[in-house]
């Protein structure tokens, strides 16, 4: 169901403020905020200090939801560190966020420095490493954290001396290499700072810091000021971390991404110039494998920023898409890629819940595991995202909840067709495959027994999955049917659109796969009702309907009983022409009651185009197939159709169709066309109407 963003957060703002002695009612509204919407940030961060003066250990479980959420977002790890002051919790925040700039950064590393003084040495060198600005003060912590004395950690003794070596080390390559990152980030903090979301030019966080002599601790332990620094910040009442950041931010993440992406590219290439050697290319590699590591948490510090806005998490998923099928991505990356499509996909849709595409990202992510082999495609799964959807009220229009149902199914209709092709070619089914006509030419090894497979039945699981999926492909259709009748009765706009899918998917994939109707009878009737569904038709209806008539082949069973299929006769091909003549002209007959001032909805854009079209088809066809007769028949309503756009007579000329500006003949037969005689079989009586009004027109 929908809900009020606004209505949900000044409840917790104001059970804060107006009971503060009673944490738990506005406990409460955090639970029912995060049930109902996804949370910001800050708002878990703020959730979990409120829950900190209950229960120290509840604040950890909620900060853990909120970095599933947004595990790229620096303050959260940050809050969740100071916590636990747990090295895995380190190690596992260096996953997600290593290689970020940022005073925020800075500070999560002061911090690991002052819970892990063992690691001390080895924070450092990474820090000096990593973070191209932010290290004017480093030797100054050095001298404060090690002095004079020798540490000894998991690498051994190392002296202050060798330390600051590595120090300057790591500062020289920061410079380097990681200055590039710096001047993206000033990009971007500019943005931030236009949109007003950028938190870290408000406070420094080391001026927050205090210590907990009472704790336990050695008394020099770090910890900070939480409410003080929120209150700083602006709170959940302000615009830091709460999910503000709009096209401006989202565009400069974007723009960072793009530029790491350009630059690994360039690494590529280097590595492949011959005046590389083997040691400089191994670095050249290590570079690569870092700034390749690096997109993923810009991405995830981008959505922590900008979590509202569509577009980033379409770039966010496109590139997980690519990490699952580039082919130089090792086994293990591509599970995880897999894993973490199909939860970025989820965290989308609940950030955007009015986005069309990114609930079909969503049914795509289903189809990703079925493809990858980790589970079975099961239609009610999609039809769950697809409810998901529509229940949660959010989508703009009944344009966008049809599209829903119709992603859904050409999901399964996908399935449908890959397990076909898996099962009788070593192709895969999206990928191209020439046609061999001449049988003389000599084949490449194997193409023998490929071309055999072809003409070999399905296996017998292959077939009874593809039968089922076939059943529960009818199914979805009705439920889409159903749902347009009851939600959207008068909208036959939207049934059109449907019976469309029906009827092709039915004429070219079920109905040949396993065809119990020889003739396709069943078929010829869906087209007759896409045709009827909506008046008037769309052009496009008449169309697919007459382009089925063109490839099918009219057959018939022997009548002696041998239930052996006679091939389609002479006199039935020729019959099929005058199908076709009859199915324009009862189109045409239909066009014309159209009203010129009825405008169709995006779902069926293309009015006016998909008319030009087919009376171009019409007339090519007239022309390689018809007669004089039949030709002129076709020009004068075409021309009458689209006597109101301008230069229609010239196109149809400039087509080499027919010209009939200086032809006294073609003039005469254009007129005798009047004189033309339509039957009523098979038409409506709109249609009847129509045609009789074209001759006296």
């Amino acid at each position: 169901m929908s809900y009020s963003y606004n209505d949900l957060l000044n409840a917790i703002i104001t059970s804060r403020q107006s009971h503060p002695a009673t944490i738990d009612e506005s406990l409460s509204h955090y639970g029912v905020f995060s049930e109902k919407c996804s949370m910001t940030p800050l708002l878990w961060i703020q959730y979990a200090q409120d829950s900190r003066l209950i229960d120290a250990e509840l604040a950890k479980e909620i900060i853990q939801l909120g970095l599933e959420e947004f595990p790229g977002c620096v303050f959260l790890w940050l809050y969740y560190l100071d916590c636990t002051k747990d090295w895995a919790v380190w190690e596992q925040a260096m996953q997600n966020i290593k290689g970020l700039q940022g005073s925020f950064m800075i500070e999560i590393y002061r911090l690991a420095i002052k819970c892990f003084p063992s690691k001390a040495e080895e924070l450092f060198i990474e820090r000096a490493t990593m973070l191209s600005v932010g290290n004017e003060t480093i030797v100054d912590e050095i001298e404060t954290v090690v002095g004079d004395s020798k540490k000894t950690n998991g690498n051994g003794i190392i002296s202050k001396e060798v330390l600051m070596q590595a120090v300057d080390e790591g500062r020289r390559f920061a410079s380097q290499h990681m200055i590039k990152l710096n001047n993206l980030e000033e990009d971007l903090v500019a943005a931030m700072t236009n949109e007003g979301i950028y938190g870290q030019s408000t406070i420094e966080l080391h001026d927050f810091v205090k210590n907990n002599d009472g704790d336990g601790s050695s008394g020099n332990e770090m910890t900070y000021d939480w409410e003080s620094v929120l209150k700083a910040l602006g709170g959940i009442s302000g615009s830091f971390l709460m999910g503000m950041g709009m096209m401006q931010s989202a565009s400069a993440f974007i723009s960072y991404e793009q530029q790491i992406f350009k630059h690994i590219t360039f690494l590529k290439r280097q590595m492949k110039t011959p005046q590389s050697d083997q040691t400089e290319n191994l670095n050249v590699g290590n570079l690569v494998k870092l700034y390749h590591g690096l997109i993923v948490p810009v991405y995830e510090r981008a959505v922590s920023e900008c979590p509202t806005v569509e577009l980033v998490w379409e770039k966010y998923l496109k590139h997980l898409s690519y990490i699952l099928h580039d082919s130089e991505t090792e086994s293990a990356d591509r599970i995880w890629a897999l894993v973490k499509l199909k939860s970025v996909a989820s965290r989308a849709v609940n950030n955007c819940p009015y986005s069309v595409n990114l609930f079909t990202k969503k049914l795509q992510a289903v189809m990703e595991e079925v493809e990858a082999g980790r589970k079975v495609l099961e239609p009610d799964d999609l039809m769950n995202i697809v409810t998901e959807a529509i229940e949660a009220g959010f989508l703009p229009d009944k344009n966008s909840e049809l599209k829903m149902y119709l992603a859904a199914c050409r999901i399964v209709k996908q399935r449908i067709l890959d397990l076909v092709s898996q099962s009788t070619s070593s192709i895969a089914y999206d990928q191209p495959e020439r046609i061999d006509k001449d049988s003389k030419k000599k084949r490449k090894r194997g193409e023998d027994v490929e071309l055999k497979r072809y003409t070999e039945p399905l296996d017998s699981d292959i077939e009874q999955e593809v039968q089922d999926l076939i059943t529960d492909l009818r199914e979805m259709w009705n439920a889409t049917d159903t749902f347009l009748r009851k939600k959207c009765s008068n909208w036959t706009e939207g049934r059109q659109l449907l019976f469309t899918e029906i009827a092709e998917t039915e004429a070219y994939i079920c109905h040949p796969l396993f065809a119990n109707d020889v003739n396709g009878d069943e078929i010829i009737k869906l087209f007759e009702k896409l045709v009827r569904v909506h008046l008037p038709p769309h052009p496009n209806s008449w169309r697919s309907y007459i382009q089925y008539i063109i490839g099918k082949a009219f057959v018939r069973i022997d009548p002696k009983g041998t239930n052996n299929i006679i091939t389609e006769t002479p006199g039935m091909h020729v019959a099929k022409f005058r199908f076709i003549r009859n199915l324009y002209q009862r189109a045409f007959a239909s066009l014309r009651n159209a009203n010129k001032n009825e405008k169709y909805t995006n779902v069926n854009d293309g009015y006016e185009v998909a008319v030009n079209l087919m009376c171009q088809e019409n007339i090519q066809f007239e022309t390689k197939f018809g007669s004089d007769t039949s030709l002129i028949t076709a020009s004068k309503l075409a021309a009458k159709r689209v006597s109101q756009q301008t230069n229609v007579t010239e196109h149809i000329s400039s087509e080499g169709l027919i010209d009939i500006s200086n032809n006294s003949s073609a003039k005469r037969k254009f007129e005798e066309a009047d004189n033309v005689e339509y039957t009523d079989e098979d038409k409506t009586d709109s249609e009847v109407h129509s045609l009789k009004k074209l001759k006296s027109d």
